[in-house]
């Protein structure tokens, strides 16, 4: 009986909480090193996921990076347009070594997302290509980014970014994790009183 019953609270605990998988997403080779402006990429959430961790690449520079998150609340405009239609979901300036930061952004199916990231006060950006990623095994594109002006020392809603149809985003580095599933209370309730029905099952034949 007491093996049975260590069973059943394995098994709920089995239930209650699935594996969680993580992963930074893959953002292409450095192609090219540009400098002067903060670059970056803006994607369609497939699915909802926690942003674990930021940083940035340190193909074209080692100094010290800056790094931001924005939720759009329309697909950003092109290049020479500007925008400032978005939320801040975080800024962090001044950042030291390679190791990404740690964060708990979460974010949801359908949501337009943007990822700022430079390196150094006057911005230097590993440049790769719109690229074809995935984020927990779903296909995501990567689509070029800009904001006008330095990280460092400006916020992006200030100053505005934009979206461009030339074919190079700034590579910033983004762990993403999938968020914990609860089972529906009912499915739960079920489940125990059929483990508990089993328990009676097994009393009797003893």
């Amino acid at each position: 009986m007491k093996k049975l019953l260590v069973l059943i609270g394995f098994l709920l605990i089995c239930l209650v909480s699935n594996p969680v998988s993580a992963s930074i997403i893959d953002v292409g080779s450095h192609v090219s090193t540009y400098t002067g402006k903060t670059r970056g990429f803006w994607f369609t959430a497939p699915a909802d996921f926690i942003i674990t961790g930021l940083g940035l690449p340190t193909d074209a520079s080692s100094e010290n990076f800056d790094v931001s998150v924005l939720h759009f609340n329309g697909v950003p405009q092109q290049w020479p347009v500007e925008t400032s239609d978005f939320d801040t979901l975080f800024l962090s300036r001044d950042n030291v070594g390679s190791n990404l930061l740690s964060t708990d952004i979460h974010i949801f199916s359908g949501d337009m997302i943007g990822i700022l990231g430079s390196r150094g006060a006057n911005s230097t950006n590993s440049y790769g290509t719109n690229y074809l990623t995935d984020i927990l095994g779903f296909d995501v594109t990567l689509n070029r980014l800009l904001m006008q002006d330095d990280l460092r020392s400006y916020d992006p809603v200030t100053i505005g970014v934009s979206s461009s149809a030339i074919h190079t985003i700034g590579r910033v580095l983004m762990d993403t994790e999938s968020p914990m599933h609860t089972p529906e209370p009912t499915t739960i309730l079920l489940f125990g009183i059929g483990l508990l029905g089993l328990a009676g099952v097994n009393r009797k034949k003893q």
